[in-house]
């Protein structure tokens, strides 16, 4: 099967531009803000993008902050992805790989890793009757309970980043370049964000991004503020959301977790276990090898 690397400039020449929407992560848009530097691997008639980093002189693959999982794209479907061919590829030009990719049962060559993850997504009914239908007990309940909230659609942006900097970094300890890139995300003229927020009084209690592309939204950079969370805030805007996608058709997806947590949280919706896989391939010599060792438990 026939492979070239094709660089940003040349993609209008190419049919990615009209097939990387399948994911948000693969658009052109959202990959430039992340690795400006990233080239595009044609493998046949898919194409699947290169996350290019270099150290010490050495090649590495590994899946950005903010994004998910990659996905052979193509602008037929009549063949199946060639991941088999994909990550001989890959494994043949890079020295360290670290990516999960958007697809399950791969037979992997000796020296390779595999572990299976997990989003939530959520087919959006049409209606909110249906929606609620959906919903677990403990959800029900929490919909009940007088609450003193407003929900508001598309808050400002200067609200939004200085309260996710403030709430998301207390657990996760995210590095300085997260909020960078998110708030170049978030700026980005060829991406479609919404932004939402529970508010107590003057006071954010909690808010979430939520990025659509086509027949698809994503729940992105989430946050809750410790009053949020006792009022259960984020349960709450969530619902909003799904309410304000009602009817139209739209694939919504929780982005996953490996969390016990969350995906109750997630599952409490009704939506549904989606599974993918994280590869991981070395071969750097020591001590760049004890950096770079595979697949961790997390």
């Amino acid at each position: 099967m026939t492979q070239q690397v094709h660089t940003r400039e040349s993609l209008s020449d190419i049919p990615y531009m009209a097939v990387s929407g399948h994911l948000p992560y693969l658009l052109p848009a959202y990959l430039d803000v992340l690795v400006p530097d990233w080239a595009l691997l044609q493998v046949g008639e898919h194409y699947f993008p290169l996350p290019v980093r270099r150290v010490l002189g050495f090649r590495l693959l590994e899946q950005p902050l903010l994004t998910q999982r990659f996905a052979l794209v193509s602008a037929s479907d009549t063949a199946p992805p060639p991941y088999a061919e994909l990550l001989q590829y890959l494994q043949a030009h890079f020295q360290h790989i670290d990516l999960c990719l958007d697809t399950t049962g791969l037979v992997l060559a000796p020296g390779w890793q595999q572990q299976e993850r997990v989003t939530y997504r959520l087919d959006v009914p049409a209606s909110s009757e249906l929606l609620y239908t959906g919903y677990n007990n403990h959800l029900r309940r929490i919909l009940k309970k007088p609450v003193d909230l407003e929900l508001r659609k598309d808050i400002d942006l200067t609200a939004f980043l200085p309260f996710l900097r403030r709430h998301l970094n207390e657990k996760t300890r995210l590095p300085a370049s997260f909020y960078t890139k998110a708030e170049a995300l978030l700026l980005s003229p060829a991406l479609k964000w919404h932004l939402y927020g529970a508010f107590s009084g003057q006071e954010l209690v909690a808010a979430c991004a939520i990025l659509h592309t086509g027949k698809q939204a994503y729940y992105q950079l989430a946050a809750s503020a410790p009053a949020g969370k006792e009022q259960n805030a984020m349960h709450l805007l969530v619902n909003r959301v799904l309410e304000d996608l009602c009817g139209q058709g739209i694939l919504f997806d929780f982005e996953g977790s490996m969390i016990p947590g969350l995906q109750r949280f997630y599952g409490g919706f009704g939506a549904k276990p989606y599974l993918y896989t994280r590869v991981s391939h070395s071969r750097l010599p020591w001590p760049l090898s004890r950096w770079k060792y595979g697949i961790r438990p997390e």
